[in-house]
């Protein structure tokens, strides 16, 4: 089986020879820039002090609805299936995934702690006690959705990817048939009980049945994916708007369209990925601000730091804006720019701190761990 499926995964590495040296596929980079300025862009909007809902028909609130509140998904997708994709290349152990659980927590454990701590001195009124009890296990107690979900799906990963092997091509194609069919086909449906809570497990499935067995026979056309997945989104999203025009009736066209699992984002971010692969250049600079793409979402969608979203980045106040548009695109690239500086210099700093040690320490807890773990098993056997 896994014969199988090694002929029938073509291995576009995320990294290339270049004068003898590994270096990282830039365009890959890139789109991980971009699908983490969609997801900060989503934010933005949905997070606002003023709904966007609540504003009337035209081009500013078409603008929001359309491209704004659909593109946290589609980045969501995007940002996942740059991990999941490379994820494919190598067989998936439990130590290898620990050891990536490890490094992030690193990270989400540093900001949970510095911002808890900012905010309770210079702005209390935005934190609570239970708030302050998650930031001290913040992925155990989910501050943030996405690292949380992403830990729990590395430590099911080597034990789906073995179980998926196991299937075949037959039943495997016939599952990401049946998970696409029932959370991006039938959740389009308004009202349905589909949940996103699966969402990274469901996403995998479809990536490593395209990988494994459709890749080498059939190239998926990104652009027509994309078209498709943009026209739905603009079918809601006009309806949406026209039935509060006309009829000042709310649909909220976004939950219905735009969800992680939903077939328009799936089609979207699998497009885009799809054509950055095909793309390659080498930027140090844009490799360099790569690595700070996921504090910028630490640091903007941390709970408290909902309150960035008030003041001048209103979106009732924007609209009063003669330049709108220009006005929310500048605000987003500043805050993106700033939080990605920030954490280069916290980068900077853990290089020759804790980063030293990090491994070592990882080391020692896995081999305790370890050691435990085949105890209880050779007992329960």
């Amino acid at each position: 089986m896994a014969d199988s499926v090694a002929r029938h995964t073509h291995k576009r590495s995320h990294k290339t020879v270049v004068g003898g040296v590994r270096k990282r596929n830039s365009s890959i980079e890139l789109l991980r820039i971009i699908s983490m300025f969609m997801i900060l862009a989503h934010h933005f909007a949905l997070h606002n002090t003023f709904a966007y809902s609540a504003l009337p028909a035209g081009i500013y609130r078409f603008f929001i609805q359309f491209f704004l509140i659909p593109a946290g998904k589609i980045g969501v997708v995007i940002f996942f299936t740059i991990s999941a994709w490379f994820f494919l290349e190598h067989d998936q152990t439990l130590n290898s995934c620990m050891r990536r659980i490890w490094f992030l927590e690193k990270e989400v454990f540093f900001y949970s702690i510095l911002l808890m701590v900012l905010y309770f001195i210079f702005d209390k009124p935005d934190m609570n006690i239970a708030l302050v009890i998650k930031s001290l296990l913040p992925l155990i107690y989910g501050v943030w959705w996405y690292p949380t979900s992403y830990a729990v799906f590395l430590l099911f990963l080597p034990f789906l990817e073995q179980g998926l092997k196991a299937l075949g091509k037959r039943n495997h194609l016939i599952l990401a048939v049946v998970s696409l069919g029932l959370y991006g086909v039938i959740g389009l449906l308004p009202k349905t009980a589909i949940a996103e809570g699966s969402g990274f497990f469901y996403l995998f499935i479809l990536i490593s049945a395209y990988r494994w067995y459709v890749e080498g026979k059939h190239k998926l056309n990104s652009w027509t994916m994309i078209s498709i997945g943009t026209a739905i989104i603009l079918l809601f999203t006009s309806l949406s708007i026209a039935a509060k025009a006309f009829r000042n009736i709310q649909v909220n066209s976004t939950d219905v369209v735009t969800g992680l699992n939903k077939l328009p984002a799936l089609l979207i971010g699998f497009g885009v990925f799809l054509l950055f692969t095909r793309m390659e250049f080498h930027s140090g600079i844009i490799n360099g601000m790569a690595k700070g793409a996921f504090a910028v979402y630490l640091i903007t969608d941390y709970p408290a730091s909902e309150q960035l979203w008030n003041g001048p980045f209103d979106l009732y106040m924007i609209s009063m804006h003669p330049i709108q548009l220009l006005w929310v695109f500048g605000a987003l690239i500043v805050i993106y720019l700033v939080c990605t500086v920030f954490d280069l210099i916290r980068q900077a700093l853990f290089s020759v701190t804790i980063d030293r040690f990090w491994n070592r320490w990882f080391d020692a807890v896995w081999s305790h761990a370890a050691r435990l773990g085949n105890m209880l098993v050779t007992k329960v056997e």
